[in-house]
């Protein structure tokens, strides 16, 4: 396998092109089309910087197994707020259910 290889499809490569968009855009400007006919937007750069951003979180490699699980709970529990699936209270939203039981502790009739 060459260097060149190994490089394609690593983490590092896809932040670069990434990073590359985003210049590229930049340079073009708003409203303009890319040699590919796409269209400059602002949601499309929103997108690429979004996207980006999430692939450059970083982590310290000394924190501990429970700070980095606790972390990502976090992350998790505020992506759930972001996506709204929670309650008000921070709980996840659950479908309620019927009780289908039957307890024979019905009701004669007076």
């Amino acid at each position: 396998m060459t260097e060149y290889e190994t490089v394609v499809g690593s983490k590092l490569w896809l932040i670069n092109i990434y990073q590359e968009q985003l210049d590229k855009f930049a340079k073009l400007g708003l409203g303009n089309l890319t040699e590919h006919g796409v269209k400059i937007t602002k949601d499309l750069i929103n997108i690429t910087r979004k996207r980006l951003e999430e692939l450059s979180i970083v982590y310290d490699s000394k924190l501990c197994y429970n700070a980095l699980k606790l972390r990502k709970l976090r992350r998790i529990k505020k992506e759930k707020l972001l996506n709204g699936s929670t309650n008000g209270n921070g709980t996840t939203a659950a479908k309620s259910r019927k009780d289908n039981s039957n307890t024979r502790h019905e009701r004669g009739k007076s």
